[in-house]
């Protein structure tokens, strides 16, 4: 079904800024 496409896409996209965000922080902290 589209629908489950477009959310498995979205969490991945969420999951993936995310972890770019992660990184960004702990460059800044270290």
């Amino acid at each position: 079904m589209p629908s489950k496409i477009l959310v498995f896409a979205g969490s991945l996209r969420t999951g993936a800024f995310s972890i770019r965000t992660a990184n960004v922080a702990m460059k800044e902290l270290a």
